[in-house]
């Protein structure tokens, strides 16, 4: 409970994000904020760039004086220059790279509203480490919601087998980079300093699954700061159990014939695994018997299989809890991942799930009841798995049942919400008492 001084005044919490719809990460930073809201707390959103209608999820106002337009240029160019050198050596693991010094920062920090404490999201343009936390005071609280590995990181948002961030990085990998003071090193210092402007009581890293809040606990930028672990949530009410017949017909797919369904941003994206359930599929003694329906950005895919059904991306959330609900099996195979709003949609709507054992994958599907973990980039054991529960309908249905079960038991987005109600409310009464202290 708050201590009654800062219980009897209204308190505002501060949501820092890319965007507030989209990808995984801004989707669960609007569902975040949302929440908040629905539990009578004053929360609002600062983004890059604002995709819904949202009043209280506000555009940041760029500056578009000579000098700040030259800076965020400047600061583009640069970035684009460091890894440039790299183009030839980076791995195809390396899907993204990020400096921490958003070509928005010094736009942030200047419109910064005032709150009680800020949660920041995965942000690209936005954030700048260094600016942003001299601009915020030590002693209000900050809770960073961590959608992967990048705050922990030189640069790269998931770190795959390199441990190097449990040291100083450098001699990045997905770089190709073999010099020690290379640019992850870099990025990694800038980070280094800008956390040393931070209260580690007052800064909590906020790990939605167990295995990122391992990661967290070897790192070397973030193991002095709380770590929180606490579940991704999903609208248990709109994401639901439905009769699929007309959306099926609608997208003109198959009926008749089992539908393995595959959801991601981009289809294309390597660490998703897409290319791992197509050669699974091409390899069925009878593929033309199950139809694969891909959702999301899949414009450069060619060649696929003729049961397999390109969508594209989906914006209307009702077609997409239908389309849960009409697949007999939803396929995750990423090579990397922490805790997808995907499967948890899909379990949502009672579709069991076939998944690799990668980060928080394992802690969501639980082997044999609402679905199967198999051993990361194992084809054949992929293929073997969806066989297997295509054959049975007596055990699909189960999983069915308890795929929803275990949503409503352990995943629902309000009580992802009060969790981090009960958090922010425990940072607040900390902040509170360190204020006393510092006056005495």
């Amino acid at each position: 409970m708050l201590s009654q001084k800062v219980a009897k005044r209204p308190y505002r919490v501060q949501h820092l994000a890319e965007a507030d719809n989209g990808g995984g990460a801004a989707k669960a930073a609007q569902k975040l904020h949302a929440g908040l809201r629905a539990l009578g707390m004053d929360s609002h959103m600062l983004v890059a760039e604002k995709r819904t209608e949202d009043p209280t999820s506000v555009q940041l106002d760029l500056n578009m004086g000579f000098f700040a337009k030259r800076r965020r240029r400047s600061l583009a160019r640069t970035q684009k220059q460091h890894l440039k050198q790299f183009r030839d050596t980076k791995s195809e693991k390396l899907e993204i790279f990020t400096h921490g010094k958003g070509i928005f920062g010094w736009d942030l920090v200047s419109q910064l509203p005032d709150a009680d404490a800020y949660i920041l999201h995965w942000s690209d343009r936005l954030i700048d480490y260094e600016t942003l936390f001299s601009k915020i005071r030590p002693d209000i609280p900050v809770l960073w919601r961590m959608p992967d590995m990048n705050a922990m990181t030189g640069g790269c948002h998931y770190a795959w087998d390199c441990e190097r961030f449990t040291g100083t990085c450098g001699m990045c990998p997905q770089l190709g980079s073999s010099v020690a003071e290379d640019l992850s090193r870099q990025v990694f210092r800038h980070k280094q300093r800008a956390y040393a402007k931070r209260n580690p009581k007052l800064t909590c890293f906020v790990a939605p699954s167990l295995w990122l809040a391992g990661e967290v606990s070897k790192s070397t930028l973030l193991r002095d700061f709380e770590i929180a672990h606490i579940p991704t949530g999903v609208n248990s009410e709109t994401f639901s159990p439905s009769e699929n017949s007309a959306i099926l017909k609608r997208y003109g797919l198959p009926t008749g014939v089992p539908l393995l369904l595959f959801v991601a941003q981009s289809v294309t994206n390597y660490r998703k695994g897409f290319d791992l359930v197509v050669s699974a599929m091409e390899g069925m003694s009878e593929p033309a018997k199950v139809a694969l329906v891909a959702l999301g950005n899949s414009s450069n895919i060619e060649d696929l299989p003729t049961n397999c059904y390109k969508i594209g991306r989906i914006d209307k959330t009702a077609d997409l809890a239908a389309l849960y609900s009409a697949a007999d099996l939803f396929v995750h195979p990423a090579r990397e991942d922490n805790m997808p709003n995907v499967v948890l949609e899909a379990m949502a709507c009672g579709t069991p799930c076939v998944v690799f054992n990668v980060g928080g994958l394992p802690e969501l599907v639980k082997h044999g009841k609402t679905g199967l973990i198999i051993e990361r980039e194992d084809v054949v054991g992929l293929r073997k798995g969806i066989n297997d529960l295509l054959a049975s309908a007596d055990l699909l249905k189960e999983m069915s049942r308890n795929c929803r079960d275990l949503v409503l038991a352990e995943y629902r987005e309000d009580l992802m919400a009060q969790r981090y109600r009960d958090l922010l409310e425990d940072m607040l009464e900390r902040a509170e008492s360190h204020r006393h202290v510092a006056k005495r």
